[in-house]
């Protein structure tokens, strides 16, 4: 029996290259076997036309490589977020977090909300539609030691529907709240 020829993989594996720093530096090594720009050229121009034409892409990039340029490996991420925002003139912020993360949703607000920004937010568990519901087995369902279910609601049942609605969110750690505050601090000293 003879086997069939193996498929070509033409999916991009930047994550495998040894040479992803060319790109970043504007050389890009498009004769790595997975590089996406050697299978994909015209996706590169179509980039270039949308940056060129695309008046908020244009605009964005412009804000997010000034703000790159006065705080790249300087600033946590939530501080390039807020400045990013303040670049685009945004004066209301959508925050999704996990359940799981309450309290440091609320820290962020916090945060945001000193920077002047207003908050508009959801939780992943927004909706309460049990897992059951949407064809989740009984037996994947989580109980506590009482008999208590818990993770039985699914995650973002209605949070998703935000994003129909044109809204969208974005998310930090824990890590990025705790240099966020840390640099507050030492600037209010």
């Amino acid at each position: 029996m003879n086997a069939l020829p193996e498929e070509k993989d033409n999916n991009p594996k930047c994550h495998q290259c040894e040479s992803i720093k060319n790109c970043a530096i504007g050389r890009p090594n498009k004769k790595k076997e997975d590089c996406p720009m050697k299978f994909f050229p015209e996706i590169e121009k179509e980039a270039l036309e949308l940056y060129q034409k695309d008046e908020f892409i244009k605009r964005s990039t412009g804000v997010a490589s000034i703000v790159e340029a006065k705080g790249y490996i300087k600033w946590p991420r939530l501080k390039d977020t807020i400045e990013y925002a303040k670049g685009m003139g945004y004066n209301k912020l959508e925050l999704a977090f996990c359940v799981g993360l309450h309290s440091e949703a609320q820290r962020i607000a916090e945060i945001l909300i000193d920077y002047g920004f207003k908050i508009v937010s959801v939780c992943c568990k927004t909706g309460s539609v049990p897992k059951k519901k949407v064809g989740v087995p009984e037996e994947y369902i989580m109980f506590s030691k009482t008999g208590y279910p818990i993770g039985n609601i699914t995650c973002n049942p209605a949070a998703c529907l935000f994003t129909h609605y044109g809204k969208t969110f974005f998310s930090m750690d824990l890590n990025e709240i705790k240099r966020m505050e840390y640099e507050k601090k030492k600037q209010t000293k």
